[in-house]
């Protein structure tokens, strides 16, 4: 008998879509879809060190989609896909 997989796993042990806890701040999550944004700055990291730092939001994107004001950034996948969409409009 095959027991369970394990909580954020899927049956073949790929990771599966988690989305981000209730509880983390606005400020951890992307305004676009929710999941954290992995941002280094709002875990108290210096700027420097944090991979959004090093990968500036186009501007036809960062207009079409306004970041509120308590959100600090894009995660890394919703980033690419606007750099995607802004390079295609």
């Amino acid at each position: 008998m095959r027991s369970p997989p394990a909580p954020g796993l899927s049956d073949n042990g790929a990771m599966s879509d988690l989305k981000a806890p209730a509880t983390l701040p606005r400020a951890q999550t992307c305004p676009r879809c929710g999941q954290p944004n992995s941002c280094a700055v709002e875990a108290g990291a210096p700027s420097g060190t944090c991979w959004c730092m090093h990968e500036p939001l186009p501007a036809p994107a960062a207009a079409r989609e306004p970041i509120p004001a308590d959100a600090a950034c894009y995660c890394r996948a919703c980033l690419r896909a606007l750099r995607s969409e802004s390079a295609t409009a």
